[in-house]
């Protein structure tokens, strides 16, 4: 048997050349062409016989293509120039909510329909006709569907909007000079500290005297200041033993007149050691 010249070789999706010189196909967005490609992919997995029931969702287009922002107004745009009927609107949600889009081919032929199709692309005459009708479609959106969104936005955004806003606004409460704690401000806790203030040393605040030691003062270091720091405490110890001996208070002291000559006592060996090891 002779092999015929036109045949093709695989599965084929066939158009009228009508409906392709139509002003309504003439300006199909390049979205609105891949949505009419993948819903005739779909009806020619089902065999050419489910057409009404062809269900195809968000991510069989995104998966052909298109970009998610541009599915809902390419489908729109071919349903309002007579290409496509949406049989059944599919949602989300849970299992056994979610449900999937259903369309149909107005240019194949279908179960209730009679002859190859219902065809309402015929009905657009003009380009400027079909050029309104098209884009009056991409910027009507589905009230539904938006109501369903801000929905999911009140839900996802209620809870935080206090807290966010707590943090954003120092508020009236704030003094100047104090810092705001961002702590856990949802519970309406809002914690207030001071401002550190900076402490200076002692040595900061003394003010300065020439030939005064700033650095810590060792029994080894001698000859600084003027006079040798091991004399300068024996002379005060001398001093301060001739006065317990005598009875006399040491510094104003009114202490008992005999612990005080047994203390004389113990400074007069400590004196006479400490002028044993300065000699």
């Amino acid at each position: 048997m002779k092999k015929r010249r036109n045949a093709i070789s695989g599965a084929f999706a066939p158009r009228l050349i009508e409906m392709l010189e139509s002003p309504a196909y003439r300006v199909l967005s390049s979205a609105a062409r891949q949505v009419l490609d993948r819903i005739e992919i779909e009806h020619a997995h089902h065999g050419g016989a489910e057409n009404g029931a062809l269900p195809v969702a968000y991510d069989h287009f995104e998966e052909y293509g298109l970009h998610s922002k541009a599915i809902a107004p390419a489908i729109r745009e071919v349903c309002a120039l007579g290409f496509v009927e949406v049989m059944q609107r599919g949602c989300g949600g849970n299992a056994y909510l979610r449900r999937v889009t259903l369309y149909r081919l107005t240019y194949r032929n279908a179960k209730g329909e009679a002859g190859d199709g219902t065809h309402e692309w015929r009905k657009i005459k003009t380009i400027e006709e079909a050029e309104a009708i098209a884009k009056k479609a991409r910027a009507e959106k589905d009230q539904r569907a938006v109501a369903i969104g801000e929905r999911a936005a009140s839900k996802s955004s209620r809870g935080r909007e206090p807290a966010l806003e707590a943090i954003k606004s120092p508020g009236p409460e704030t003094a100047p000079g104090e810092n705001r704690i961002p702590g856990p401000v949802s519970a309406g806790v809002r914690g207030r500290f001071p401002a550190p203030k900076r402490q200076k040393s002692g040595a900061e605040n003394r003010p300065y005297q020439p030939g005064a030691e700033t650095g810590p003062t060792s029994i080894s270091r001698a000859g600084i200041g003027g006079e040798k720091p091991l004399a300068k405490r024996a002379s005060q110890g001398a001093v301060a033993n001739e006065r317990l001996l005598s009875g006399l208070p040491v510094n104003g002291s009114t202490d008992d007149p005999g612990l005080a000559a047994a203390i004389g006592k113990l400074g007069a060996r400590i004196l006479t050691h400490i002028t044993a090891e300065v000699a």
